[in-house]
Parts: structure tokens; C-alpha cells; sequence
């Protein structure tokens, strides 16, 4: 539920609410590995979750070319698992018994979420603004039971981040160009982490602070009727604060110590630099060709937190061209075009050595919509 200001006033608002309830429930088994084919274990997982959020915002024009920006969220979650050990629930000779009782871990999380803004008109096509957030990501369950050796919670605290953007915007050429640039800077408070604290075994921890600077810029043109152009920059760096990563080896059962800070975060490209092109011809009143074409490179990464497994430097090529009627439309599609090699998951600490998996080679496909 929300509700807004009208346009005219001076000052404008938006409010609102909102709730939602998640209910799962995902039995699985170890049949792959069972030797008795007449003997196996059953895992039960249920989880019930919900949440609720109430948010507002105002925002003031203080002079004709000045205005500032207020806003708060409060966001309130319940989480709950309901799970039960290795083998506590057996099937043996058609009969099911029950060996150990389930059990049930919740907690309660809540948050009150600051927003502050304000902008510059430096005339009637450009403006310059600075604004801070404060992101909440609320905490959890590790819904499992872990070997006796693990020092490992059960539930793992929120993740809390102070966001701080300043940037430039500006419209040209009856607004067929427009340039947009920005600084930020994020800090993170307790980070989530999945990590492998066992052999098989993987849980989220809140494994310290991180820090991510960087900047961005994007620009949009329309040389003439029906072709857009469209580039980006954007360049990140970030670093992780002193914590220590803990795990068993699955060899010796004996608990490992590996300092983590001053290492980059997983999955934190150095810089990503776009390029798009979109063409659309009107053959009649209600049907449009398209076609559309997009360059995309992915600076280098490191796929794990410990900064062991390097993703150089990618360039992806993807294309569509298709047909717009009315409320339908049908594409062709073509993705990673070029065919590149690269990872989409690595991880240096599996049970039994290194994990990797690349990800979707070229691609093709149609898709066919209708909206309603």
C-alpha cells in the first residue's frame, strides 16, 4: 500500500506499507548415497518467515533550484526453520522411524532505515545532488544441525551498510543526449558470508566489515527517430576489513584459522564498461521491428572471499531482433555470442578440492509475450 503528493505542492510525500509471508517446506533424501537401497535417511526442512515494513519520505523545494530529502523505513522479520540431523529420520524395511526429535530455531530482526538528499539545479537541464542510505539486510537461520565440531551458530545477525552517492545529471540537445555521472561509497557492517565451515557443510556467518568506492558513468543519445545509443562506465574497487575465516579440513577434522583482510570481495568486478545500440522501424501504427544489439565487458574478479580463484578480464556480445503488435511481441534472441569462457561459481574449499562451474556458452532462443 502507498500514497503520494500531488505534482504542484512545494513539498511532496510518499508513505506506505508492506508485509509479506514466505512458508517453505523441502524434504530431501541421501539416496545417491545409500548402499542399502532398503535403508535411507530422510531430511526434513520447514521454514516460516514473515515480514512487515512502513517507510516514508518527504521531500522539500526550499528555493527554485534547491531541494532536500528526508526519509525512514522501519522493516520488522521473523524467521523460523524447523530441520532435523543426518539420519534422525530412517526408512528401514518400509517402516519409518523417527530417532531424534526435530529442531526448531527462530529469530526476531528489525531495523530503522535513515534517508537523506539534496539537489542543485544548476540550470534547467542540469542539476548536481548528494544523498546517504543507510541498507539493512536482516539476519537468519542456518537451517541444519552441524557436526559437534563445528563452532558454528545457528542464526547469524543483520547486515547493516552506509551509502553515500554525489553526482551530476544533465540533458542536451532537446534531450536526445543525456550524461549522468556519480561517486559513491559503501561501508558494510557485519557481512554475510555463505561460507564452507565443514566438509558438505555450509552455513552464513557475519564475517566482518567491507568497503566498496567507485564511480559511474552513463550516457544516452538519440542521433535521429528510432535509433537509441547507450554506454556506461563504471569502475569499483573494494577491500574487506581484518576478520578470520574459519574451517575444518576434511581430511584431518581439525579447525583451520585463515585471516581474510585486505582482500577484495567475491564477485566484485573491477571495473564494467557498456555499450548499446537499439533500432526501431515503424511498419504500421501498431507493428514495430526492433532489433537491438549490446557489448558488455566484465573486469576481473575473484570468485571466492579468499581471493584464490581469478576471473580475468570478459567481453560479451548479445543481439535480439523481433516484432511489437499491439500488446504482443515475439524476439529472437542470441546471448554471449562470441562464445567466451568464464567462470560462473568457483570455490577453492570444496569437500574433495576445487569447485568451479562455467557458465552458459553461446546461446540462442524466442521469446514470445502478451501483456494483459
Amino acid at each position: 500500500m502507498r500514497i503520494n503528493s500531488s505534482t504542484d505542492s512545494k513539498l511532496q510525500y510518499t508513505a506506505g506499507l508492506f508485509g509479506f509471508s514466505q512458508v517453505g517446506f523441502e524434504p530431501s533424501t541421501n539416496l545417491a548415497f545409500e548402499l542399502d537401497p532398503d535403508n535411507f535417511a530422510i531430511f526434513r526442512n520447514r521454514s516460516d518467515n514473515y515480514g512487515l515494513a512502513a517507510f516514508g519520505e518527504l521531500s522539500y523545494q526550499i528555493t527554485e533550484k534547491f531541494t532536500a530529502t528526508a526519509g525512514i523505513r522501519y522493516d520488522y522479520e521473523k524467521r523460523e526453520a524447523t530441520f532435523n540431523g543426518f539420519g534422525d529420520a530412517v526408512f528401514s524395511g518400509g517402516v519409518f522411524t523417527q530417532i531424534a526429535p526435530d529442531t526448531t530455531v527462530s529469530g526476531n530482526y528489525s531495523a530503522l532505515s535513515p534517508k537523506l538528499a539534496i539537489s542543485y539545479a544548476l540550470n534547467e537541464r542540469s542539476n548536481i545532488y548528494a544523498s546517504y542510505t543507510r541498507g539493512f539486510r536482516a539476519g537468519g537461520v542456518n537451517a541444519q544441525r552441524f557436526p559437534a565440531n563445528i563452532n558454528v551458530s545457528q542464526t547469524f545477525d543483520p547486515e547493516f551498510s552506509d551509502n553515500y552517492e554525489v553526482g551530476y545529471k544533465t540533458f542536451l540537445a532537446n534531450n536526445k543526449l543525456s550524461i549522468g555521472a556519480s561517486a559513491f561509497l559503501i561501508q558494510w557492517q557485519d557481512l554475510q558470508f555463505f561460507n564452507l565451515v565443514a566438509p558438505f557443510t555450509y552455513a552464513r556467518e557475519n564475517v566482518g566489515d567491507a568497503l566498496s568506492t567507485g564511480f559511474e558513468l552513463e550516457v544516452s543519445a538519440i542521433p535521429f527517430r528510432g535509433l537509441q545509443l547507450d554506454g556506461s562506465l563504471g569502475v569499483n574497487e573494494t577491500i574487506t576489513r581484518e576478520f578470520d575465516l574459519k574451517r575444518v579440513n576434511f581430511g584431518t577434522g581439525v579447525e583451520t584459522t585463515t585471516p581474510i583482510g585486505g582482500k577484495r570481495l567475491s564477485n566484485a568486478p573491477s571495473h564494467t564498461i557498456f555499450f548499446g545500440a537499439q533500432y526501431e522501424y515503424a511498419i504500421s501504427k501498431k507493428l514495430k521491428a526492433i532489433v537491438r544489439g549490446e557489448v558488455r565487458n566484465i573486469g576481473s574478479y575473484y570468485t571466492d572471499i579468499q581471493n584464490q580463484i581469478e576471473q580475468p578480464s570478459y567481453t560479451l556480445i548479445n543481439s535480439r531482433i523481433g516484432f511489437n503488435y499491439d500488446k504482443y511481441s515475439l524476439f529472437f534472441w542470441g546471448q554471449n555470442l562470441n562464445n567466451e569462457r568464464y567462470l560462473a561459481f568457483g570455490n577453492p574449499d570444496s569437500s574433495f578440492g576445487r569447485n568451479v562451474r562455467t557458465a552458459a556458452p553461446r546461446t540462442f532462443g524466442a521469446t514470445l509475450s502478451a501483456r494483459f
